[in-house]
């Protein structure tokens, strides 16, 4: 944790739960912070599927920021992005979905949310649209 800011932690089966109560117990200060169900239910239909985790996060800073920029939010592997900033892991178990993407760019039009990261729009597209934005080639993007 960095500064001011929130974790966000989903849990929704028991391991989850402990896993959290480990968390809290490691760090007992952090002010823990629990999502309403009728939100929940706001955000799924938003979504039209339950969310991933990152896009429940841009829905809830939403609510509570008066500006909301993103970084790394639907960043590819090959843009060098990493799923935590403190080690390597690069895949995440649940990425955001091909609808989350198309709403978040959506909610960036609209001037709701700014994309942060370079290339973002570009690597959705295609491998060699990612590379040209880059200025590299296709296999040095891994």
């Amino acid at each position: 944790r960095e500064g001011q800011e929130t974790v966000v932690y989903e849990a929704h089966s028991r391991l989850q739960f402990e896993a959290l109560e480990e968390f809290i117990s490691l760090f007992p200060s952090e002010p823990l912070h629990f999502l309403s169900p009728d939100f929940l239910t706001h955000c799924a239909a938003n979504a039209q599927a339950y969310p991933s985790l990152q896009y429940l996060a841009i829905l809830i800073a939403l609510q509570v920021c008066e500006r909301v920029n993103l970084y790394g939010f639907f960043a590819a592997e090959q843009q060098g992005a990493r799923l935590h900033y403190y080690d390597t892991e690069t895949v995440d178990p649940t990425p955001p979905s091909k609808q989350e993407w198309e709403q978040a760019k959506a909610l960036a039009a609209a001037g709701l949310v700014n994309l942060m990261d370079p290339c973002l729009s570009e690597c959705h597209l295609s491998l060699m649209q990612c590379a040209k934005c880059h200025h590299v080639s296709v296999p040095d993007l891994f």
